[in-house]
């Protein structure tokens, strides 16, 4: 009878706490707006009014997007290269992070491991080069904008030491260097051989973002969770099962005891 007892209190605490960790879970999209605070631009890049991204990481798939408007004819830039950080500034964190080389005369973005230096100069490293996204940019001239959507999936999944890719979370450190009059050249293997200095600046130290749950929520204040104390995601079938489990063994044990 003891035994019963104790297997079945386990049971129950099991349950509960499978429960509770299925419920706290980290919110599936990150986004920030830049609304002409935290980030104070330069040179060229004085010329932005809107910076928009966002990371999300729901169903298994990593998808970055960025919207990029400005107020001069220089808005769609020639070039780019930006690093995302789920932190402060990306400046030293060398070999943990993508720098992306957008070239939109070609449409397309280059991925390198970024070498940590406060320059885009990561891609005359061909070793370091990982991957090309072809036609990710839509323009829209009348807004002087332009936006791309990426599927980092691969990017982020790379086995390297302290690997982090192309990604963010309830924090965002940012280097975008806009460029005009790029002279953007490729190799056979489509590596980057050429790529004009930055000329303008969009960068920050660590930037709150605004997170959501799965099911469209926003995650509890305090913890920054979805789920058990917040409005997100419920407990899954599984859990619940076995919660049930827990509590008709206690029921039965309890039943025993009164014969």
């Amino acid at each position: 009878m003891k035994f019963k007892h104790i297997l079945t209190s386990t049971v129950m605490a099991l349950a509960l706490t499978t429960v509770a960790a299925v419920a706290q879970v980290a919110p599936t999209n990150y986004s920030y707006s830049w609304n002409g605070k935290g980030i104070s631009p330069g040179g060229y890049g004085t010329s932005i009014t809107g910076f928009d991204a966002s990371y999300d990481n729901a169903n298994g798939k990593d998808t970055l997007n960025l919207n990029v408007a400005a107020g001069s004819q220089f808005v769609r830039d020639d070039s780019f290269w930006l690093v995302l950080n789920g932190g402060g500034n990306p400046k030293g964190m060398m070999g943990e992070l993508a720098i992306l080389y957008g070239d939109l005369k070609t449409n397309k973005i280059t991925a390198y491991s970024y070498n940590g230096s406060n320059s885009g100069d990561s891609y005359k490293n061909p070793a370091s080069y990982l991957q090309t996204f072809f036609n990710p940019f839509s323009f829209n001239a009348g807004n002087n904008a332009f936006s791309f959507s990426l599927d980092v999936t691969a990017l982020n999944s790379l086995n390297l030491p302290n690997w982090k890719g192309a990604q963010f979370n309830s924090n965002l450190g940012i280097w975008y260097h806009p460029q005009a009059l790029s002279a953007a050249t490729y190799d056979w293997k489509g590596r980057l051989t050429n790529f004009a200095s930055d000329t303008g600046y969009f960068d920050s130290g660590a930037l709150p973002t605004n997170g959501t749950c799965q099911d469209g929520s926003k995650p509890d204040h305090t913890t920054g969770l979805c789920g058990q104390g917040g409005s997100g995601n419920v407990p899954e079938p599984a859990s619940l099962t076995l919660l049930g489990l827990g509590l008709a063994g206690l029921g039965f044990a309890r039943r025993r005891k009164t014969a």
